[in-house]
């Protein structure tokens, strides 16, 4: 073989070598590599598992599982260095996929069929780990590391393109296999030109080098296997440091407190969470990045607010005096106006050998507690301008009863001041007996009780106050003693009222104990629980007998059930509260009265029934008087029947003859002395058949003479009888009237000779008779006649009149009547002669004969002839007058109890009206709502009376009328404190001539009201304005009522200022002091409130971020007040420009948020252009001096085109703020949706 082809063989046969090497090489290589690189990622698969599962707990304030999701995603910041995929998994289907690192390999698309899925996703759907390489469309592989997120239904692979691992590789075995071509070319060259001998020298070195070869190779191999023994040991180790590691980082990223961990080189090797949070960055990797422990926009202050150095920070003073070091900072972010208060502490860590290997510093958030005392010592203050503005006294002593406290109001209850009660002793304002008595109340005090009693104070000008004092024992932790803490209320007034009720009790007590009838006090069931003395008497019990009683005890058994029947009535109905009836009383010795009995129904303020009130009046000797009336009166009508008998049937004949002398009665004994009958006889002529004719003429003279009036007695004539006989009659011959026909009549009663004695006995014993009954009855009697006239009366009427019997006749009833009752008097006898009655009773007043008036029982019957015509009257009167000025003085402590009970309720309404006019004010959010509610709670104040409030205006010194009620009144509604009288004096001022001088100037009604009364309203010794009271009647401003328009008064200034003082803290509390626009605060609250609204009416809000362009600029060159005016300028601008929905606030520094409801985005973006504009011609001045003018950058974002939450559309809005000062300021720039 020639030399060539040997040095073509040779050279061949090295090639094939060397590419078999480099390949089997370069093979093992790859499958290590990649054996690396699975592990590598099966271990970020599973940290960033960890760190899903540990992210997505702190999201759990969010209520969507998407929005959960998405804020984990937020939270995550992966490596650049592998493409990581979260998969949500539920019931075996992929719901959600999100790609973070975009690489040449296409996404993974979201897939519902099971044959597309890669096997990595499947493996991660049934919850399994590990590794594979998937292929995807287009055919470009890739390796992934699958891993599922213990207890949640989520998936992490993380994938790394095997383009770049086998790029690499096949470029080293590209230039491997150039090299060792261009090594075999070398060799082959060098062979060919070395002689034989060469090669077999080369051959024998060749053979020892192999022989070397072996020795090294198993030298190797030991080393190998030392080596791998070494690495198992290492990765045990490793493996159980990751483990620590990841259990110390699991569990310091979980804590609440802020930890970070510096190197000796001072850059942070850790941070967690907490700390990156509570020193101001968005995340660990900004705070691990910038290397500062505290963010640039924040400032760190110290407990008195004062600028720390970052050089004085506790982890530079740990590192400089390798010592602990500890502080309390205050960290404000400049950007978002949020402060934190937090505890650092640096602590070095050293090696054995003494030098330093770290420092950790610990971080804890006080911010609640620094709010919390905060809140603490404002609520502190606040009440302490509560308990100086509280009406009651409050007051507190020590163990030894020494004043420690007092507040205003009880010094001046006192008459001192506040310094001259303080360390004084609490008995220094008591007498002798309330000493004793405050002594004996605060030695028996317990720690846990409170008690409440009356205690008489002793004023500095030496009247009494009376108060309700409440003390509450209170442990001074200084010292261990026990002192007190008292409230009190003045009741000065409560007690002279309860002192005005106790002697009306006493008067009442009084007055029913010595009262002239029996009275008695029963239950609702009818018990009796209290009776006076007169009533004892009457039913002969005693008073404790009677208590056991009840009514139907003492009552008759045959009216009892008319007395249960009426008590039952009584207590059930709700109109009838009285009843009077007349019944049978069984007394203890077993007689039986007869007693009027009246029974009221008491009731309480409430409506509620109470008790009964009865009132006894023995009328027995009534009852008697009135059976002997009717029994004189049954005398009366016999006496009438026996007398129209005897004419019928009487011995004489009795003949009524008319004017012209014809017959008009004829009885039996006419008819037995002339023969004829009464049928015969009526009407026929009595001189033509009676009386012969020598008789006629002088007949006829007597009967004119008694036409004339007279009478004539026993004139005898001869009486023609039916036989033609005459027989001689003794004639009487009388007049009557007849009514009905208007016409005398002559009665002519005739007897026998013979018989004339005996029918004149009969009837002067019958005449006797009846004169003793008329003259012995126990009650007054008269005969009347028609015109009123008293015909006769007995000794008894006499008595009454206060006259003799022989006085009373011919005499006027009329006259003996009082004036006042003559009328009705005069009516009802006018009704009785009308025969619209046949008789009547009344209770009526006398006239005596010595001009006293007396009362008495008047009962008047008709007397009738015997035609039954009316003819005269018979009065009968009894004397009453005890019983009735009993009856009026009974009448007259009832309506003085009545009077009294109409004051305590005309009070108690006041009190409730006040309390309520109290509670609607303490409810009204502002004072305009205030005034508005006022006019209708004063009028009820007030029943019959106009008037109005008018307060101070702080810019002009004059009152304005702010609330009025009542008819419309010609008072000014505007005027000055000097025009009232009320303001010049200081204190109320009352006046019932408004025509004089005394009336106020504000005053312009015409007439001018009858009274007026105005009162000054005072709070805290400042005049707010004034209390304007007036009527058109005389008597609705008594004194009572003035005095309680002057507590009125005192209430509405404590009210209303209570009022203002809190709309000036509300308004300060949400109002930048400097601008006038609404703070921070305020818009969150708001845009909280507004999105929520906007989301469920579904209308959009528009949030437009405006910061001035080179603000900071224009602070350096023209210094900070001038800044300050031109934030001014631009807040007076906006508030001017905005609509009344819209809200304008001052966001942080210089930057302004506007909040617009209902405006679109396009309309926003108008709206935002023409504030820019409008900025621009502002021109600012700063104590005269033209500042310039200023331009305005602007961002705007929509709800919900720009997301969903108000955080997200203010982010929104702020990052085109940004874009727009980016791209050359002075310009308005749309924020970008959502969509796009």
């Amino acid at each position: 073989m020639k030399s060539y082809q040997r040095l073509g063989l040779f050279v061949l046969n090295l090639t094939v070598v060397s590419l078999v090497v480099v390949g089997v090489g370069m093979t093992m290589l790859y499958r290590v590599a990649l054996d690396r690189e699975k592990h590598h990622l099966s271990e970020i698969a599973l940290d960033r598992a960890r760190i899903l599962a540990a992210v997505y707990d702190r999201t759990r304030d969010l209520p969507s599982p998407s929005e959960r999701l998405n804020a984990t995603v937020d939270r995550m910041a992966w490596e650049v260095t592998t493409d990581t995929v979260k998969v949500l998994r539920r019931d075996n289907g992929l719901i959600f996929l999100f790609q973070y690192h975009h690489s040449e390999i296409p996404p993974i698309q979201s897939r519902q069929e099971h044959t597309n899925w890669t096997e990595s996703m499947r493996q991660v759907l049934r919850g399994e780990s590990g590794t594979t390489i998937v292929r995807h469309e287009g055919g470009i592989a890739s390796l992934s590391a699958y891993q599922p997120v213990p207890d949640l239904p989520w998936g992490v692979v993380v994938r790394l393109d095997l383009q770049k691992l086998r790029t690499s590789f096949l470029n080293a075995s590209y230039y491997t296999l150039a090299i060792a071509f261009v090594l075999d070319l070398i060799g082959a060259f060098l062979c060919w030109y070395l002689t034989d001998p060469e090669i077999r020298k080369i051959c024998r070195l060749n053979q020892a080098l192999k022989v070397k070869v072996r020795e090294r190779t198993a030298d190797l191999t030991q080393l190998k296997d030392d080596l791998k023994s070494e690495i198992c040991e290492h990765r045990r180790i490793e493996a159980i440091l990751r483990e620590t590691t990841d259990r110390s980082e699991a569990i310091w990223k979980h804590v609440s407190e802020g930890i970070v961990v510096f190197s000796t080189d001072r850059q942070i090797a850790y941070a967690n969470t907490a700390a990156a949070r509570l020193t101001g960055y968005h995340s660990v990797n900004d705070m691990v990045t910038d290397n500062r422990c505290v963010a640039s926009q924040c400032e760190v202050l110290d407990e008195n607010s004062r600028i720390v150095d970052l050089d004085r920070l506790p982890h530079i003073l740990a590192f400089q005096d390798r010592t602990s070091s500890s502080q309390t900072l205050q960290i404000v972010d400049c950007q978002t106006q949020e402060e934190r208060w937090v505890v650092v502490k640096a602590t070095p860590i050293f090696h054995d050998d003494s030098k330093l290997h770290l420092v950790i510093v610990t971080m804890h958030d006080i911010t609640a507690r620094a709010k919390a005392e905060t809140a603490l010592r404002d609520s502190e203050a606040r009440y302490r301008r509560i308990v100086e503005s509280v009406s009651e006294g409050l007051w507190a002593i020590d163990a030894d009863a020494i004043v420690t406290f007092v507040n205003t109001k009880m010094a001046k209850m006192l008459g001192y001041s506040v310094d001259e009660i303080l360390g004084r002793s609490l008995f220094e304002f008591m007498d002798e007996e309330g000493r004793d008595f405050a002594a004996q109340k605060l030695a028996h005090r317990r720690l846990d009780t409170c008690e409440q009693y009356d205690l008489k104070l002793c004023c500095r000008d030496g009247s009494e106050l009376w108060t309700i004092v409440s003390t509450t024992p209170a442990f001074d932790m200084t010292d261990g003693s026990l002192g007190a803490l008292s409230v009190t209320v003045d009741i000065t007034e409560r007690k002279i009222a309860e002192e005005a009720l106790r002697e009306s009790e006493e008067r009442f007590r009084a007055l029913f104990d010595r009262a002239a009838v029996a009275m008695a006090l029963l239950t609702l069931d009818g018990r009796f629980f209290r009776v006076n003395p007169k009533f004892c008497d009457f039913s002969g019990y005693t008073r404790p007998e009677l208590l056991e009683l009840r009514i139907p005890d003492i009552t008759h058994p045959a009216d009892l059930n008319l007395v249960r029947h009426n008590l039952k009535q009584l207590s059930e109905e709700n109109e009838n509260k009285s009843y009077t009836l007349e019944h049978r009383c069984v007394c203890k010795n077993g007689s039986i009265v007869w007693v009027n009995f009246t029974i009221s129904l008491v009731q309480a303020s409430d409506g509620l029934s109470r008790y009964l009130l009865g009132i006894l009046l023995d009328i027995t000797d009534r009852k008697k008087t009135l059976q002997e009336r009717d029994n004189v009166e049954a005398a009366l009508r016999q006496s009438e029947e026996r007398f129209r008998t005897l004419v019928r049937t009487a011995g004489s004949a009795i003949i009524a003859l008319s004017s012209d002398k014809h017959i008009v009665e004829w009885n039996r004994e006419a008819e037995r002395l002339c023969g004829w009958t009464r049928e015969t006889m009526l009407g026929e002529d009595y001189f033509t058949l009676c009386v012969p004719p020598v008789w006629r003429n002088n007949v006829a003279a007597q009967f004119n003479l008694v036409l004339a009036g007279e009478s004539v007695r026993e004139f005898e004539h001869p009486v023609l009888n039916a036989d033609g006989n005459q027989r001689e009659v003794l004639w009487n011959f009388n007049r009557w009237y007849n009514a009905q026909s208007q016409r005398w009549e002559i009665v002519a009663c005739g007897q026998d000779i013979t018989e004339r004695q005996q029918a004149q006995k009969a009837l002067r014993e019958s005449v006797e008779r009846f004169r003793a009954i008329f003259e012995q009855i126990a009650v007054g009697v008269a005969y009347v006649d028609g015109h009123g006239k008293i015909v006769t009366a007995n000794q008894k009427f006499a008595h009454i009149c206060g006259c003799r019997p022989e006085e009373l006749k011919a005499k006027s009833v009329e006259q003996l009547v009082h004036p006042d009752d003559r009328a009705d008097w005069s009516d009802w006898t006018g009704r009785l002669l009308s025969d619209e009655l046949a008789t009547f009773s009344r209770e009526i007043r006398y006239v005596r004969r010595d001009g006293d008036a007396i009362w008495v029982n008047f009962t008047a019957s008709v007397l009738r002839d015997a035609l039954g015509h009316p003819e005269s009257l018979l009065y009968a009167i009894e004397d009453i007058s005890d019983r009735k000025y009993a009856e009026v003085a009974l009448q007259q402590a009832n309506q003085k109890l009545v009077a009294n009970v109409s004051e305590l309720k005309r009070r108690h309404q006041e009190l409730v009206g006040l309390g309520q006019m109290n509670e609607f004010l303490q409810a009204c959010s502002s004072l305009r709502e205030a005034y508005e509610t006022l006019g209708n709670l004063m009028y009820p104040l007030f029943p019959g009376c106009s008037g109005g409030l008018f307060l101070v205006r702080p810019e002009s010194e004059e009152l304005e009328a702010v609330s009025t009620w009542g008819e419309t009144s010609q008072t000014m509604t505007a005027f000055a404190p000097h025009d009232c009288w009320a303001l010049r004096l200081g204190h109320l001022h009352w006046s019932q001539e408004a025509s004089t001088g005394l009336r106020c100037h504000h005053i312009r009604d015409d007439p001018p009201p009858v009274e007026f009364l105005c009162v000054p309203t005072v709070a805290q010794g400042e005049t707010l304005g004034l209390l304007h009271v007036q009527s058109d009647e005389v008597g609705n401003l008594t004194e009572a009522k003035r005095q309680f328009a002057r507590t009125v008064a005192e209430q509405l200034a404590l009210a209303l200022s209570n009022l203002q003082l809190r709309e000036t803290l509300k308004h300060q509390s949400i109002r930048d002091p400097l601008t006038g626009l609404y703070n921070r605060r305020y818009l969150e609250e708001t845009l909280d409130r507004e999105f929520r609204r906007a989301a469920r009416e579904g209308y959009p809000i528009s949030i437009v971020m405006l910061d001035i362009d080179r603000f900071k600029q224009f602070n350096d060159t023209f210094g900070h007040e001038a800044g300050d005016a031109v934030l001014e300028a631009l807040g007076e601008f906006l508030i001017g420009c905005v609509r009344g929905s819209d809200i304008a606030c001052r966001y942080g520094g210089e930057e302004l948020t506007l909040v617009l409801p209902g405006a679109s985005l396009d309309i926003a973006y108008e709206r935002a252009e023409k504030l820019r504009q409008g900025i621009c011609q502002l021109q600012v001045f700063d104590n005269g001096r033209f500042l310039g003018t200023v331009t305005a950058s602007l961002g705007v974002a929509e709800f919900p085109a720009c997301g969903e939450t108000w955080e997200v559309v203010l982010h929104a809005a702020d990052t085109a703020l940004y874009r727009a000062k980016a791209a050359g300021r002075n310009r308005v720039i749309v924020a970008t949706t959502v969509t796009s």
